[in-house]
């Protein structure tokens, strides 16, 4: 990727031990997506147009608890059409 865009989508700020704010996501994020989902990332090379979104898919006790909405099959229906890796796998593609 000779020219890339690289946008984080946000986290929910943490109000006090172990509850959180409510989650916005970021603006330049839901422009380039049009997805509403914490803790992802968006790789976009400028050249391609390929776009690659990183996120972690939630477990089940997050699903329960933290009341999580999205999954890759969401975010396919939503119409992102780009790959979708975990975010563990973001360093090797900037690196």
């Amino acid at each position: 990727m000779n020219s890339s865009l690289l946008l984080a989508s946000g986290m929910a700020p943490l109000r006090n031990g172990d509850v959180h704010y409510p989650f916005r996501v970021d603006s330049d994020f839901f422009a380039w997506t049009g997805l509403d989902i914490e803790g992802a990332i968006l790789l976009h090379d400028m050249t391609t147009q390929e776009q690659i979104l990183f996120f972690d898919e939630p477990d089940n006790q997050k699903r329960i608890w933290e009341s999580i909405r999205w999954d890759t099959s969401i975010l396919r229906k939503a119409g992102f059409s780009g790959q979708i890796l975990p975010r563990s796998e973001l360093v090797s593609y900037l690196s």
